[in-house]
């Protein structure tokens, strides 16, 4: 979630900036939940970094896509449908 965190003050910031030079954006996420999580996925080879940072990324996971594991306790992202074909968008296979 810090890498969220930062990304949200990193915007934060940025809009500041254009709202000071009078620059118009639009109000657009560009990410649902399982475009970010799916995202990070295929740039990070988490079959390598498991033990480094796996159960960081899985934790991460079930928070951003809003995971119940006392509804669903066996859950596991990379195995969700949804996920696996966002996934596959940004280049996983």
């Amino acid at each position: 979630m810090k890498l969220v965190r930062l990304l949200e003050y990193e915007n934060r910031l940025l809009k500041e900036k254009m709202k000071k030079e009078n620059i118009p954006y639009d109000e657009v996420n560009p990410f649902d939940s399982y475009d970010l999580v799916g995202f990070i996925y295929s740039k990070v080879d988490l079959e390598k970094r498991w033990g480094d940072c796996g159960d960081l990324f899985d934790d991460f996971a079930n928070e951003a896509l809003k995971v119940d594991l006392m509804k669903d306790p066996y859950y596991q992202f990379w195995r969700d449908p949804k996920f696996l074909e966002i996934s596959r968008k940004y280049g996983k296979k």
